[in-house]
């Protein structure tokens, strides 16, 4: 099985490079939100995007500690689709690496995915808060 080993190993680094080249935000997303929300609707969702990925960081980072696969591959997606539907692309493929390492059980890589997750979320986050504030005002 050396062989397979070798081979996903190659196939992750490559999904990887995948996710690093994607753009923190996905202006098309962006755009059609501003289409159809106002500045405070829209500050009021990206806020609600916020509290729900500083959360799930919080129960991943947990979850990563005890090699809960299960809640890893839960709160992974739930970021996943978070990330994807408030137009973070880089955000929501290293969720999804994360959640596929959860799903193959490579509590291993687990570290590593969060870390990269910990960094994109910030990226993501100081976007999302810009939104929150500008709809306060």
């Amino acid at each position: 099985g050396c062989c397979c080993d070798w081979l996903r190993g190659e196939m992750d680094v490559l999904e990887e490079q995948c996710v690093s080249e994607k753009p923190v935000i996905d202006e098309e997303i962006h755009s059609s939100l501003r289409d159809v929300f106002d500045t405070e609707a829209l500050g009021d969702l990206f806020q609600l995007y916020i509290e729900a990925v500083v959360s799930g960081q919080e129960l991943l980072s947990e979850a990563v500690k005890t090699g809960d696969c299960a809640l890893v591959e839960k709160e992974a997606h739930k970021i996943v689709s978070a990330s994807a539907q408030y137009g973070f692309p880089r955000a929501a493929g290293v969720a999804r690496a994360l959640e596929n390492a959860a799903i193959k059980e490579r509590t291993a890589d687990f570290p590593r995915h969060l870390d990269q997750l910990t960094v994109v979320i910030a990226d993501s986050q100081k976007i999302a808060e810009k939104i929150a504030i500008a709809g306060r005002h």
